[in-house]
């Protein structure tokens, strides 16, 4: 695996991944450690819909930059309307249900391949919700 992809949030998990890649690069594990994306929220109409991608300035922001920094990896900023989109596009095709903080990573995957950042085969993306703790967003 090459690249990682993630909701930022509130960083902890990226964090957290970096944190683990580097254990697994001390056992041998791996080799090298990923690429890591993390999908931030674009401020406007509809930011409402992924509340936990929200937060504009996370606690744990000044180790977020440097970790995506240092992997060389990238924040995308993704339009609310078309994690929403690409959360019941994922629904119907893959027959799973994403909140749709969790469906950024989808659409900055997507931005990803059409700009040639990465192949799907060296990419991983983290999916961290059901839908069923957003129904109200996918209701109205």
């Amino acid at each position: 695996m090459d690249n990682v992809v993630v909701p930022r949030g509130s960083g902890s998990l990226v964090l957290s991944l970096y944190r683990g890649f580097q254990d697994a690069i001390e056992s041998n594990l791996i080799t090298q450690m990923p690429k890591i994306y993390s999908a931030a929220l674009k401020r406007g109409y509809g930011s409402h819909f992924a509340e936990s991608l929200e937060i504009q300035k996370p606690v744990l922001l000044r180790y977020i930059s440097p970790i995506i920094k240092e992997t060389d990896g990238k924040e995308l900023y993704v339009e609310p309307m078309e994690i929403i989109e690409d959360a019941l596009d994922f629904a119907k095709k893959e027959g799973i249900f994403l909140e749709p903080a969790s469906s950024s990573v989808i659409t900055a995957y997507q931005e990803l391949i059409l700009k040639n950042k990465i192949t799907l085969a060296l990419a991983f993306c983290i999916l961290t919700g059901s839908g069923l703790n957003a129904l109200n967003i996918y209701v109205a």
